[in-house]
């Protein structure tokens, strides 16, 4: 009986958590409270495979500084990836308990790669020269 319960407890965790970030429209990670990356959603996978495999210092970085003080951590990051340089406004938040420790870590990123890449194209006006005026 005491097994069932447990299980029961883990399966609500599980969907709150699921719950967590399932409705983010980029990509949402939680992590545990040694910021190991446990759950992604759909478009998160891919910053967690990179998460996971070490290939993004400044990320664990925010993550490192938000579970040290035990606060939001909020950074705009670069990625060099095989398609070219990804831009993430990315925010690590620990959740805390009662008692202020932290229980697991919400990761949020936004990309803002196309939104840079526009602000750059209207910085340089001979790129959006007019051939047929």
């Amino acid at each position: 009986m005491a097994d069932d319960a447990i299980a029961r407890i883990a399966k609500a965790q599980s969907d709150n958590d699921v719950n967590l970030i399932a409705g983010y429209s980029g990509p949402a990670l939680l992590l545990d409270t040694n910021g190991v990356p446990f759950l992604a959603n759909a478009k998160g996978a891919g910053l967690e495979k990179a998460l996971t495999g070490g290939a993004v210092g400044e990320i664990e970085d925010l993550i490192d500084d938000a579970r040290k003080s035990a606060a939001i951590a909020n950074a705009t990051v670069s990625i060099a990836t095989s398609r070219g340089e990804l831009i993430l406004d990315v925010t690590v938040t620990p959740i805390l308990d009662a008692a202020g420790g932290i229980t697991k870590i919400v990761l949020l990123a936004r990309d803002l790669t196309m939104e840079r890449n526009l602000r750059q194209i209207r910085l340089r006006p001979s790129a959006l020269s007019c051939t047929n005026v």
